[in-house]
């Protein structure tokens, strides 16, 4: 399975909203949940910082407020789609 070489960061403004997607390299849910800490203090005025991950046998995704099932299920779609292991989508 691919593996990120490298942290990415990409924006992008849609309807006067702006969308913020960070992909970590991780090996670890405990690495991963301190790299979110650092993206919500980053950022402290996100509405949400919806999230997917898949770490070895972890994969979990969270909408952070967002209406069920409409943000952190679809990155995480997109990342077993692309047969991604150890990151993390924010």
């Amino acid at each position: 399975m691919p593996k990120l070489k490298n942290d990415t960061e990409h924006s992008i403004e849609i309807k006067k909203s702006r969308f913020i997607t960070y992909l970590h390299r991780t090996d670890s849910e405990e690495e991963a949940k301190e790299f979110l800490r650092l993206v919500k203090k980053e950022h402290p005025d996100a509405s949400h910082h919806c999230t997917a991950m898949i770490i070895g046998n972890t994969v979990r995704s969270s909408d952070d407020g967002e209406p069920a099932g409409t943000a952190g299920h679809p990155m995480l779609d997109v990342l077993a789609g692309s047969h991604m292991e150890d990151i993390l989508a924010v």
